[in-house]
């Protein structure tokens, strides 16, 4: 019984991982959006894994980067990071 365990968590796991991810990148991308609308920009949100160097830096474990194309065409990196109770930050960065 205990390999059969064993096998069916092996199988399962890494999808379980792609839809964790992927489930967490939709709600970070909603609050991008929500935070958007907020302040009254108006721009379309294309995650990203990872922001170049010099940005990364500065990367915090939990953070989320992602691209804001705006409507004139330009394109800003952005990271949200959430803070305690559900408080948190997006920064527009160059």
């Amino acid at each position: 019984m205990d390999k059969i365990a064993v096998i069916s968590l092996m199988i399962l796991s890494p999808f379980a991982l792609y839809f964790g991810f992927r489930w967490r990148n939709a709600s970070w991308k909603k609050w991008v959006e929500a935070w958007l609308e907020k302040e009254g920009l108006q721009g379309e949100v294309i995650p990203a894994f990872m922001p170049p160097l010099r940005l990364w830096l500065n990367n915090r474990k939990g953070d989320f980067w992602c691209q804001v194309k705006f409507e004139d065409g330009t394109q800003r990196w952005a990271r949200a990071r959430r803070g305690l109770f559900g408080q948190g930050a997006v920064e527009l960065l160059d």
